[in-house]
């Protein structure tokens, strides 16, 4: 008989646990008050909320330099691309536009990048000046130009231009 009592007793004590919504600490059962649980519930919420603004704000967004750009060259890939400098501010798929860009870039063009090493051109193409040519002759006639614009620095930008998956120019301002 004592036997089931105990049985008893202690189906009752974890049908209460159940009901009450305790929990265990130290080996002993702790009734916790409604009011502590709002509060702890609103506390992880904030902190879940932070969380995720931080995240999508995107905090610690590495800043852009020279430098980066300067990892850039004719073939690379899209991916290699993104890999190398991050998401892009934009991405221009009107070939029409990307054309337009293009041109405006080479208005704007004020060989900064050659101040600092006069071969920069021949590098980016992969070789000499034969090979700028080629590219700057394969864009002009391409159907499927499109651009990724960065945004760097205090007002600076670079248009990464690009056919068929393969970097072939990028505007060097």
């Amino acid at each position: 008989m004592a036997l089931i009592g105990k049985v008893q007793n202690r189906k009752n004590m974890f049908l209460s646990l159940i009901m009450k919504k305790t929990n265990i600490q130290c080996g002993k059962i702790r009734e916790q008050p409604l009011e502590s649980r709002g509060k702890m519930r609103k506390f992880k919420l904030i902190v879940y909320i932070m969380c995720v603004l931080l995240v999508v704000t995107g905090c610690g967004k590495k800043e852009l330099t020279k430098k980066d750009f300067e990892k850039v060259s004719a073939g690379m890939s899209t991916d290699q691309l993104v890999n190398t400098l991050g998401k892009p501010t934009k991405i221009v798929t009107d070939s029409n536009l990307a054309h337009a860009q293009k041109q405006e870039d080479s208005d704007n063009n004020n060989d900064g990048w050659l101040v600092d090493d006069p071969d920069y051109y021949y590098k980016f193409a992969g070789g000499d000046q034969e090979d700028v040519w080629k590219l700057s002759e394969k864009m002009s006639s391409s159907d499927n130009l499109i651009y990724y614009h960065y945004e760097y620095g205090e007002e600076r930008y670079q248009n990464v231009y690009i056919i068929d998956d393969e970097v072939v120019w990028m505007s060097f301002l």
